[in-house]
This record gives C-alpha cells, structure tokens and sequence, in this order.
C-alpha cells in the first residue's frame, strides 16, 4: 500500500467493491439461470431445486455482506477525509458539508470518532 493513508483506505474500498462485484456476479449468474429455465418451461419447483442445488441462497447472503462491507468501507473513507478536510484543509463542517452535499449534521457526525473509541481510520475489515 501507499504511505499516505487516505490512499490505503480508497486501496481497502476499491478491494471491498470487488468482493462485492464478484458477490453480485455469481447472485446475477445464477437469476439469469433461473430465468433461463423459466423460459425454457421449467417448473417452479425445478427452477427453485436448481436455485438450491447451485447454492444460490448462500451466494444472496454473500452477495449482502459483501455490499455492506463494501459501505462500510465508503463509510470509513468518507469520515478520514472529512477529517482531513476540516483539520489539514481548514475547511469548516458547513464548507465540507457545502462541498460534499451532505447536511452538516451528517458531516458533524463522520468528523467524530466513533463512540466505541474505535477510529475510521482504522480502516475495514477487507483481506
């Protein structure tokens, strides 16, 4: 990774959109063959059995954790350079949130740490 550490967490956000990415794919892959069998006359019942058999209830759940990794990690970045922004840049909450279009209340809150006293920068939880 960079030494700047803005630049390791968009690194972390840019990893966690891919695992999503590649979540979302193997979810639209197996919709698209679901859809398939549907056409080609399948039952219900067969259409959902192959929606079992080719595990796509886990790929769902897969597909959810990794989107809301993937917003967690957007969640983090967006608090390190609002706090950049204020503390380096100077800008005031109101500019940041003029800037960003966010309401100041929103950009007041990613500028605190988090009351669990864990700091976003800190960074997500992506391998």
């Amino acid at each position: 990774m960079a030494e700047d550490p803005l630049a390791d967490l968009f690194e972390l956000v840019e990893k966690a959109a891919e695992l999503a990415r590649a979540a979302l794919q193997v979810e639209i892959e197996g919709v698209a063959r679901a859809r398939e069998q549907r056409v080609a006359g399948a039952t219900v019942r067969q259409v959902v059995d192959g929606l079992l058999a080719r595990g796509l209830p886990e790929a769902r759940r897969e597909a959810q954790r990794a989107f809301g990794e993937y917003q967690r990690s957007l969640r983090v970045v967006r608090a390190s350079y609002v706090r950049v922004l204020v503390d380096e840049c100077g800008l005031t909450l109101t500019a940041v949130s003029e800037l960003l279009g966010l309401s100041r209340q929103v950009v007041s809150r990613l500028y605190r740490p988090d009351p669990g006293g864990q700091r976003p920068e800190m960074g997500p939880k992506v391998p």
